[in-house]
């Protein structure tokens, strides 16, 4: 099963969020979302990932952004051809490589928002706290992993394909 939408305004679309807590997804197999972004993105994925687990128990199995043409005016002007041109083969091209990930049910945690991520820590804690310095664990989970279970070593904290 998947969710595939823009970002707006930095989050999912409103309609989206209010048909995730109507979702059944206890017997879904496989759950993904994709999201296309002229800007910022990726937020909206750890949203999304949070909604579908506060109304479904489960997390997303896999997570994708994928950079688009903007069409926010009043904070950018739209990309001129050549640069329009680019981002839609890019575009295409990463398109290629999700369906890629999906059939082959890849499980892929959406990258790190780190300015969101700042932006959370500094209003809660100052620019004093070094807690929200990313971590080599946080990194990691950027990894795409296999479905299936991969066999850990005793004391194995993570174990990646």
């Amino acid at each position: 099963m998947g969710i595939v939408c823009p970002v707006y305004d930095f989050c999912p679309p409103s309609l989206v969020a209010e048909f995730v807590p109507r979702l059944g997804l206890s017997q879904t197999g496989y759950c993904f979302a994709v999201l296309t972004m002229g800007g910022m993105g990726v937020s909206a994925l750890h949203q999304l990932d949070k909604l579908v687990f506060a109304h479904n128990s489960r997390h997303l199995d896999a997570a994708f952004v994928v950079r688009m043409v903007g069409n926010f005016v009043p904070l950018y002007d739209p990309a001129k051809e050549a640069k329009r041109e680019k981002l839609l083969a890019d575009a295409e091209t990463r398109f290629t490589d999700i369906a890629d990930s999906i059939e082959k049910g890849l499980i892929v945690r959406p990258d790190i928002a780190f300015l969101s991520a700042f932006l959370k820590r500094f209003s809660m804690t100052g620019l004093s706290d070094r807690s929200m310095m990313p971590t080599r664990s946080l990194l990691l989970t950027r990894n795409a992993l296999p479905a299936e279970p991969v066999q850990k070593s005793a004391g194995e904290k993570y174990r990646y394909g």
